[in-house]
This record gives C-alpha cells, sequence and structure tokens, in this order.
C-alpha cells in the first residue's frame, strides 16, 4: 500500500514582493526599474466620463504609464497610471492626479495624492468636492511597489 507523506517545513520568511507578477504592465514595469514607485489604478463606475486636469510628480513618470496619456476615462472603463523614484538616489515618489467627474456646473473635482517614502508607510489620500460620488480604495497598496485601486461610483 502506498503511503503518501507530507514534510512539512517551516517557514523563516514569506516574501510579500510580487514585482513582476501582477500582470498590470505599468505596475510590472516601475517595479523593475525603480527603487520605489507607486502604481494607480483609476476605475470609473460614475456613470459619465473623468477628465484630468492636471498631474503632478516628484519623480518621475513610468514610461506609458503618464496620466497624461489618458485625458478622458469613460464610464465604465479604466486607466492605470505609474510613478517611481527617479535615479538610483532619489528615494520618495509624491504625486497627484486631479480629475473633474462629468460636465455639472459647479465642477465635481477628484484629486488622488500619494507619498512613498524612502522610509515610512506610503500615503494616499483621496478627496471629493461633492458628496454626488463616492470612492472605493479596496487595495491600500504598501511597501516598495505600491499598488493602489480607486474606484469612483455614483452615490446612491
Amino acid at each position: 500500500m502506498e503511503k503518501n507523506i507530507l514534510v512539512a517545513t517551516p517557514i523563516i520568511s514569506v516574501s510579500t514582493n510580487f514585482r513582476r507578477q501582477t500582470g498590470n504592465t505599468c505596475y510590472d514595469t516601475a517595479a523593475e526599474e525603480a527603487r520605489r514607485s507607486t502604481t494607480i489604478v483609476l476605475i470609473n463606475k460614475s456613470g459619465t466620463d473623468i477628465s484630468l486636469t492636471v498631474a503632478t510628480l516628484e519623480g518621475k513618470w513610468t514610461v506609458n504609464c503618464d496620466p497624461n496619456l489618458v485625458k478622458v476615462i469613460k464610464n465604465g472603463t479604466d486607466t492605470t497610471f505609474a510613478s517611481q523614484s527617479d535615479g538610483l538616489n532619489a528615494v520618495d515618489v509624491v504625486g497627484s492626479a486631479t480629475y473633474i467627474i462629468g460636465n455639472e456646473s459647479p465642477p465635481v473635482s477628484l484629486t488622488i495624492t500619494w507619498t512613498n517614502p524612502l522610509v515610512g508607510s506610503v500615503k494616499y489620500n483621496v478627496a471629493l468636492s461633492s458628496d454626488k460620488y463616492i470612492v472605493e480604495t479596496p487595495l491600500p497598496g504598501n511597501g516598495n511597489d505600491a499598488l493602489y485601486h480607486v474606484i469612483v461610483k455614483l452615490s446612491n
């Protein structure tokens, strides 16, 4: 009779670094190229278009992952943008992206800010200028290569 034997080896450490394993091209590229990076996935479930007004960064945008490349995020779609430290000696990644939701008057603004410091935790802030919409952030990314999801929805 054949027996199956399970050999258990204690795990001393578990790597939580998922570099190059997400399938998100912007995240994977930023994680590969830089010491520190932050990738934002903005998901539009607002019922209307979301338009970029301005994006700023201390660091550099990952190639082909600059939010300025996608000025309008159609309802039901998403966009990904990624920022990274600028060179081997630069350590912090600090950025913001401001959008207008719909075409209302006065405009409804959405601002996403992030800081990914060499020391300490990644900090995010998402601000809306109206309670007509809500924001969900189910994956508050952390670590050297943070991945952050922002979902914009119409408030019920």
